[in-house]
């Protein structure tokens, strides 16, 4: 099968392994909106399109690493305040340039609420 919107030959799915779209019975349709065809998705998308029709998440290990150092410093109470530096260094590493998923940002607020709790505690 041939995709409509990029061109390239695959064999099996409805979806094109090389930009994503799900292409029909091999009805060809024009651009008519003359935008240009995304040809490549993310590094760090959270879905992930395969070539037999299936989506599935993507998953990013720093920003699942930041979610649970997020949580140790939460439970600690930023006490031991490594998890809490840990959890912000691995939510801006899961980046990759581009933006931040949801478990990287549940980890950043995580810490960074830590970090505050920590030192309103010490304050008191």
């Amino acid at each position: 099968m041939k995709c409509t919107n990029c061109g390239f030959e695959f064999s099996e799915g409805i979806f094109c392994p090389e930009c994503g779209l799900k292409n029909s019975d091999g009805n060809k349709k024009e651009n008519s909106n003359n935008i240009e065809p995304q040809k490549s998705l993310e590094s760090n998308a959270a879905i992930e399109f395969h070539s037999d029709g299936n989506i599935t998440g993507k998953s990013n290990g720093f920003a699942t690493a930041s979610l649970i150092m997020g949580i140790i410093s939460i439970l600690t109470v930023g006490i031991l305040f490594i998890p809490e530096v840990l959890g912000i260094i691995f939510a801006f590493v899961s980046k990759k340039g581009g933006s931040m998923i949801g478990k990287a940002k549940a980890g950043l607020i995580c810490s960074i609420v830590s970090i505050v709790i920590l030192i309103v505690l010490m304050m008191i």
